[in-house]
Parts: C-alpha cells; sequence; structure tokens
C-alpha cells in the first residue's frame, strides 16, 4: 500500500471530520442524526450495506476521475461522521455515542479509507510516470493492488453493515448505567487489536524495505540508473515506520 495515498485519504476524511465537528456547533443537526433516527423502521445489513457500498463506489471512481471524486467523497463523509458525533454527543453524551459508532465504526472507516486509498492508486501511478519514477503507466502490481484494495473494502464495509445492524441497533435500545464501562472494555479491546496489527505491518513494511534496497543495489552493479532510482524510491517510502 502506498503511502501518499493513504496519507492523503486519511488527510481528507480528518479534514472533514473536523470541519463537521465545528459546524455542528453552529449549526443543528439534530433533525438527520436524532438519538432515534430510525423511528420504528428496523433497517437490515442490506440496507446499511447498499448505502455503503454507493459511498464506496463513488471513492473507487477517482480512478477515472483522477481522484477528484475521491477527495470531494472522502472529505463529505468526514464531514458527515463529525457533525454526527457533535450533534449525538449533545443529545446522549459522549459515552453512548462511542458505544452507538465504534462497534462498526472501526471496520466502516477504515473500509471508506481504505476505498479511498483505491480512488488515489490509479492517479498517484500515472503521476509517478509523468514524473519518470517509473518504467510503465500501469503494472500488472498496480491492477492487482487496486483490485486487493476495492476487495478488501467491501469485506470491510460488508462486516460493519451487519455490526451496524445488530450490535449498534441493539445498543441504542438497551443502552443502560453500564455503558461506561463497556466502553472502556471496548477502548482496550480495541487497542490491543491495533497493536497487534501494527506489530505485523511494521514486520511487513521492513521486509518490502530490505528487498527493495537490495534490487536497488542489483541494478547499481548492473549501472541501470533508472531502474536504480526508482527501486531507491520505493525503498524510501518503507523506510517510514507509518507506511504500511
Amino acid at each position: 500500500m502506498n503511502n501518499r495515498p493513504f496519507l492523503i485519504s486519511v488527510f481528507f476524511f480528518l479534514l472533514g471530520l473536523i470541519f463537521g465537528v465545528f459546524s455542528a456547533l453552529f449549526h443543528d443537526y439534530s433533525a438527520y442524526f436524532g438519538f432515534d433516527p430510525f423511528d420504528n423502521f428496523n433497517p437490515g445489513v442490506l440496507f446499511f450495506f447498499k448505502h455503503n457500498l454507493k459511498v464506496a463506489f463513488l471513492l473507487w471512481f477517482g480512478a477515472v476521475t483522477l481522484g477528484i471524486t475521491t477527495l470531494v467523497n472522502l472529505f463529505s463523509n468526514g464531514f458527515i461522521v463529525g457533525s454526527a458525533v457533535r450533534t449525538v454527543t449533545s443529545q446522549v453524551g459522549l459515552t453512548k455515542t462511542l458505544l452507538l459508532i465504534l462497534p462498526h465504526g472501526i471496520f466502516e472507516i477504515p473500509g471508506l479509507i481504505i476505498a479511498g486509498i483505491a480512488g488515489f492508486k490509479i492517479p498517484y501511478e500515472l503521476l509517478k510516470f509523468v514524473l519518470g519514477k517509473k518504467k510503465e503507466m500501469i503494472t500488472e502490481g498496480d491492477a492487482k493492488e487496486f483490485f486487493k484494495l476495492v476487495a478488501v473494502s467491501v469485506v470491510l464495509i460488508f462486516i460493519a453493515a451487519v455490526i451496524e445492524s445488530t450490535v449498534t441497533i441493539g445498543m441504542a435500545e438497551k443502552l443502560d448505567g453500564g455503558s461506561k464501562m463497556l466502553v472502556e472494555n471496548f477502548l482496550f479491546l480495541l487497542f490491543a487489536i491495533q497493536i497487534i496489527l501494527m506489530g505485523l505491518l511494521q514486520t511487513r513494511r521492513r521486509r518490502k524495505y530490505h528487498h527493495y534496497m537490495e534490487l536497488y543495489r542489483k541494478a547499481l552493479e548492473e549501472e541501470d540508473e533508472k531502474r536504480a532510482r526508482i527501486y531507491k524510491s520505493y525503498a524510501e517510502e518503507y523506510s517510514h515506520w507509518w507506511f504500511v
């Protein structure tokens, strides 16, 4: 996974989220994000899955629009999340808001960000080709990575839909005084999972770094400066601790 599409996706989502929070401080969005938004309507898995799949499609479509639809939709979805969190928090408090968002949000938000990375993937590779940092415009590896990102985002979005239609709605109906303890336990579990995932990703990063450095040294031995420059740029990307 290239670091620049990842950073760009996270940046625009967080930017939208921040704007959404501040916007909700001055505007009343309670009509859109009330504590009981479904009003006796109990949506199923397909309801949430189809909705988020439409959003993901617009994010993937950035591969055709040079990232424009991806950028706009990452920002707008971040804005929606930010304004929803601020609005619901003002109604039921932060603890209950976290319980309503975190169970499905830890899958849905990464799923949308990964869909955003897929949308930026092709434009990013085209830019690298134009700048002379790669030999081919779009390689077979680039196409495989794009579809892998699409597949991962679909899986995460589906898992989020299942959780949102069952766990989240169930919590919305049964929140009580023990919600603070539930949040604390859930956050601890989430933190533990993140530590494990980061360890696995860092192992993969180091392996990729050494792989490209070896290719870089071989290219230098063969006096292929262009190929050496390409491999060195890949190795430099994987040298950063946050590059996964």
